[in-house]
């Protein structure tokens, strides 16, 4: 048997032009600020242990929805609404004013249910559990802040 003579042909590799990198680079750079740009914000530690303090002093929820964050440290400010299993729909303030603990770091040294103040007892028995919270980190995504339009105000379901 003859061969042909058409053996395996090394082809020669294209080398990439310093235009075209340029060009990779760009999209690389736009790409990622891309991504960056729509990554949710994120609160401080601080804050999560104030959703947490939230999630459970609210009793019973069918809902319940952070709605608005302020910062300002050391007090964290939640407003959210509630929707019981009733239906009835609850809107509240909780204050959470943080301290440093040499044994637990950051604690809840006050806290404000619409301006009602929680017992220490509470707040020492919560202050406990961070160490737990801590090794199951909450979601710190915060809420989108209000518009300055009405069209947000719109029920969507109807």
């Amino acid at each position: 048997m003859a061969q042909s003579g058409a053996g395996v042909e090394k082809t020669a590799k294209k080398k990439i032009s310093g235009k075209k990198m340029a060009v990779y680079a760009g999209l690389a750079v736009v790409a990622f600020v891309m991504w960056w740009g729509f990554q949710p914000l994120k609160g401080p530690p601080a804050f999560g242990l104030c959703r947490v303090f939230l999630e459970q002093r609210v009793s019973y929820p069918h809902e319940l929805t952070v709605t608005q964050v302020e910062i300002r440290e050391p007090l964290i400010r939640l407003y959210y609404t509630e929707v019981n299993p009733f239906g009835n729909h609850t809107r509240g303030i909780l204050d959470c004013v943080f301290r440093a603990d040499p044994q637990l770091g950051l604690v809840i040294g006050e806290a404000r249910f619409n301006g009602t103040s929680v017992s220490e007892t509470d707040l020492n028995r919560f202050n406990l559990s961070i160490p737990a919270i801590q090794a199951n980190p909450p979601s710190l995504i915060l809420p989108l802040p209000f518009s300055d339009g009405l069209e947000g105000l719109k029920d969507p379901k109807k």
